[in-house]
């Protein structure tokens, strides 16, 4: 019932009835199917339409519809393509003419669903696909895949699709660690699409430090431009007078009278405005760097967790790893006195000597315990009742911001993970486990946590054995070179996301004649947490000087905290 209905974001704006989303607050769709189509064409994009699969959000409370249901929304597919690109005479395109546009808006993408996944999204995928194809061949057609894992296989049920969407939002210590994510994915002609991707972790609402990891995403992007086809930053636009729920970092920031860009949206501008036309085989030998890595793993009480599941808890122990003293047990027999449950979410009751979660609509969440607790097991009894997922356990909870949670049978009762979240960021610690929990089983569950060291069990199986770096390795920069065959330039993008110049020696190919002069374009600043705002709009921003000195053989200082283009004509 609350899938968008594209039909009826067409027309006259007054009458249309808009639709509550799933942030939780109502679009009037003032920007409809229409607009977003005339939109991409005024800003010179291709429009990519993302249509519902017959599914809801997956990650919020999963629901697909009967196939024997699904007709019309394929129908109504079929339909918009013709809006899009039908002749005038066709039923479809005649509206779009009666709206202003008599030529076709030529929409050429298509994506089936977002951020869907398994065997369910995999039957409708291949209905809608069976259909679209059948009716307008041309349709270059997009697979959604799983929003958090670092790796999706690239996978296509009978190898039906063209490009495989993937979706990054990160922190910067994952991001430069992570660089050569793409380099070993199997090229099979199939292509990628990044369809969202943001630094959006650790950096508040956007800065210079967000923009570099993002430039350090898009060379390695780049890189690998034989594989990924496509990539789009997200979000583009918040409206700051807006009241509401807001997305960490968004690119352009406005109000009825201001608007002012983020840095990371200057990184997105130097990367299209120079892309290049071919990469140029390199070397890049670069010292690495070891960074410490501060988690937030000093100790803390823990809890309980359902997310649109309904649960019970039960013969809870918590026991120190250094002595063996039992710090907690609780069978909930009678009230706990040194150690209560704090309810923060959801509805619990103590009630048959067990804990009970009864609410399965959306997450909750209860703890108890002592915040200087370290160094210890957690293990209890758990069952999962109805609902969509498996339960969690939460640990070394200091506060909302500060704890780490095993997360049992999540993202639709299909995975086991491990998140960490540190000064209010969250990173998966370990790759993602496949796995479920029954219905009405009492599983048992314990993690034991020793220094950097965590190991996690499911019924006395150990199902995670993660021991944590204590430092993370970066490069020292990072870059890639790419070749403007129409103009004959040479683009070398460089990032650098320490506090230091680096001396970098550029060596080029000796039979190459370049010019002694070059274009340089800088993002930089001497305070990597430097951002823009509506006083200060143009704190970073790029700079653009000439650059005398170019040789087949050169040193080359690069700023610290930038992100760098040196743009060299060759003769």
């Amino acid at each position: 019932d609350n899938a968008i209905q594209w039909k009826e974001t067409i027309g006259d704006v007054a009458q249309r009835p808009g639709h509550v989303n799933v942030w939780g607050y109502r679009s009037t769709d003032g920007i409809g199917y229409h607009e977003f189509l005339q939109m991409a064409e005024d800003l010179g994009c291709e429009p990519l339409y993302v249509v519902n699969a017959g599914m809801t959000c997956q990650a919020r409370n999963s629901y697909a519809m009967p196939i024997d249901k699904l007709q019309p929304m394929i129908d109504d597919v079929i339909d918009a393509i013709e809006y899009a690109n039908g002749p005038v005479s066709s039923k479809w395109g005649a509206l779009r003419a009666q709206h202003g546009h008599p030529q076709p808006f030529n929409l050429k993408y298509l994506e089936i669903g977002n951020e869907n996944w398994g065997d369910e999204y995999d039957i409708r995928y291949e209905k809608f696909y069976d259909a679209i194809k059948a009716r307008y061949p041309e349709m270059i057609i997009i697979r959604s895949a799983h929003p958090t894992a670092d790796k999706n296989p690239l996978y296509f049920p009978n190898n039906k699709g063209d490009i495989l969407d993937l979706h990054y939002y990160r922190s910067p210590d994952w991001i430069f660690r992570n660089h050569n994510i793409f380099d070993d994915y199997p090229r099979t002609g199939k292509k990628v699409y990044i369809g969202e991707f943001a630094c959006n972790e650790k950096v508040g609402r956007g800065n210079l430090y967000a923009a570099l990891a993002d430039a350090a995403f898009m060379v390695a992007i780049e890189r690998n431009a034989d594989l990924i086809t496509m990539a789009s930053y997200a979000p583009l636009f918040e409206n700051d007078d807006k009241e509401g729920y807001k997305w960490p970092v968004n690119l352009i920031h406005f109000n009825n009278h201001q608007v002012y860009a983020m840095p990371s949206y200057y990184v997105q501008q130097l990367f299209f405005k120079n892309t290049g036309h071919q990469l140029l085989a390199e070397y890049l030998s670069s010292d690495s760097v070891n960074v410490p890595l501060h988690y937030a793993l000093t100790g803390g009480a823990i809890g309980f967790d359902t997310y649109s599941t309904e649960a019970m808890f039960d013969d809870v122990c918590v026991t120190s790893n250094l002595n063996g003293d039992t710090l907690l047990f609780e069978n909930f027999n009678s009230p706990a006195t040194k150690y209560p449950l704090v309810v923060e979410n959801g509805s619990w009751k103590i009630e048959n000597g067990v804990l009970h979660q009864t609410d399965a609509s959306l997450f909750a969440h209860a703890f108890m315990g002592d915040t200087s607790w370290t160094n210890y097991t957690l293990s209890f009894k758990a069952k999962r009742l109805s609902g969509n997922e498996g339960f969690f356990m939460t640990l070394y909870r200091r506060d909302n911001d500060n704890w780490l949670k095993w997360n049992i049978g999540g993202w639709n009762n299909t995975q086991h993970a491990i998140e960490l979240r540190s000064n209010g960021s969250n990173t998966f610690i370990a790759p993602m486990v496949p796995g479920s929990v029954r219905t009405n089983e009492w599983y048992r569950v314990k993690v034991r946590v020793n220094g950097l060291h965590i190991q996690c069990y499911l019924n006395d199986t150990l199902v995670h054995n993660v021991i944590l770096p204590d430092k993370a390795t970066y490069q020292r920069i990072y870059a890639v070179t790419a070749l403007d065959t129409i103009n004959n330039v040479i683009i070398v993008k460089m990032v650098n996301p320490f506090n230091e110049t680096a001396k970098i020696r550029l060596i080029f190919d000796p039979a190459m004649q370049l010019h002694s002069q070059a274009e340089l374009i800088y993002l930089a600043a001497d305070d990597p947490m430097e951002t823009n705002s509506f006083l200060y709009p143009r704190r970073v921003v790029p700079h653009v000087e000439k650059y005398n000195g170019i040789k087949n053989d050169m040193i080359f200082d690069l700023k610290a905290n930038s992100v760098t283009f040196l743009k060299i004509k060759k003769n």
